[in-house]
């Protein structure tokens, strides 16, 4: 599984490098959408993209006819496919977290960012997991030179929703928010979404495994 993972990283050295340019681009031409949004957007887009990155390159080189003939199993690829969401994730939040860091502690004027919170960190992996479990069955079921259309629609309507929600819900209107909903039990909406967010990325895995499992290599 872990071996699965690091091979996608491994194949992936252009694109990460593309991503570190994409991180400097977004921190300088984007910081209109916010803080806390650019956090999601940068890290989601990493994510994103390394993934679909590795649908592409084993399509491209057959790679996955090659894996078929070795001791792994298709469930085994798709674990890791999934796992592996969690892993860019993570990287993508660190390398983010160092620079707001580094940005606050030196006071660098030109890098507006806040320090990373855990609230934004949950905004990121449910972001990641929304985005995963909508476009992996895809993926898995047509592959990602025929998918990667409605995967661009998936990716640019959650791109489009959240620089629309930074633009337009003012400050006030956001505490107001937040104080509503707090007054609903917070321990309670918090242990529901994370449920409801829990079933759909465990449909969408079953989905995408019978998907490849019946898929022709």
């Amino acid at each position: 599984m872990v071996n699965l993972i690091f091979k996608d990283i491994l194949i992936q050295k252009k694109t990460v490098m593309y991503m570190l340019l994409y991180i400097v681009f977004a921190i300088f031409f984007m910081q209109g959408v916010g803080s806390n949004a650019l956090y999601v957007l940068i890290t989601v887009t990493i994510a994103f993209t390394v993934s679909s990155g590795a649908f592409a390159i084993d399509e491209k080189y057959g790679s996955e006819k090659v894996m078929a003939s070795l001791p792994i199993t298709r469930n085994q690829m798709v674990q890791a496919r999934y796992l592996s969401v969690f892993v860019y994730a993570a990287a993508s939040i660190l390398i983010m977290a160092l620079i707001g860091a580094v940005a606050n502690l030196l006071n660098v004027q030109f890098i507006k960012l806040d320090y990373i919170t855990l609230a934004v960190i949950k905004k990121i992996l449910v972001s990641c997991v929304l985005v995963t479990s909508i476009s992996y069955p895809v993926y898995f079921k047509f592959g990602y030179t025929k998918a990667r259309i409605a995967s661009f629609i998936i990716f640019f309507a959650f791109f489009t929703s959240v620089v629309t929600v930074a633009e337009n819900v003012s400050d006030g209107d956001a505490s107001s928010f937040l104080s509503f909903i707090n007054g609903l039990s917070s321990g309670s909406l918090q242990l529901v979404g994370g449920l409801v967010l829990l079933l759909i990325f465990v449909v969408s895995y079953f989905i995408s495994i019978n998907c490849y499992e019946s898929k022709e290599l």
